[in-house]
């Protein structure tokens, strides 16, 4: 045999065969096109996971996706505001899955869980909307004054206009 019978003959077989400039790229695409970013922006807005999406296989990964978000801030927030909307998705889901459960008791379990796992997404996706009121988010435009030199009553009234009282 002209390799011989040992690994080593083996080895150097597979290194003549080595078709280095015709091997297809491990995994899949990722090309970013502004149309996959946003059918990705819009399959989230729509409620679907990141894992379901990157499970269809015209999708990139998750750590694709990750680098997408780090390397574009375009696409940085388009992907922020799509899971902004997730989160009034999911907010619209828990009422029907409120609405739709029956009086039984495994079936009100179950609908309580799923309910409550999306109040807690819906919370952290999007808190100025569904977070707990310490973490509401308020934007106070008070010209030129830092809030430390509002007086009481000017805080008061910029908090008001956020329906929050003092």
């Amino acid at each position: 045999m002209r390799y011989g019978d040992d690994f080593s003959g083996c080895l150097n077989l597979f290194r003549e065969l080595d078709m280095s400039e015709t091997k297809r790229p491990v995994g899949r695409p990722s090309i970013y096109t502004d149309e996959l970013a946003h059918e990705i922006c819009e399959r989230l807005a729509n409620g679907e996971s990141l894992i379901q999406i990157c499970r269809d296989p015209a999708m990139p990964s998750r750590e694709t996706i990750r680098r997408w978000c780090d390397e574009s801030s375009q696409f940085c927030g388009m992907y922020a505001r799509a899971r902004e909307q997730q989160a009034h998705y999911f907010v619209d889901e828990m009422i029907e899955i409120a609405d739709k459960v029956v009086e039984d008791s495994a079936a009100v379990q179950k609908a309580r869980l799923q309910i409550d796992t999306r109040k807690w997404a819906a919370a952290k996706l999007n808190k100025a909307a569904y977070g707990d009121g310490a973490e509401k988010i308020i934007n106070i435009n008070a010209s030129s004054k830092q809030v430390a030199d509002l007086t009481d009553d000017e805080l008061a009234a910029e908090l008001a206009k956020h329906g929050l009282k003092s």
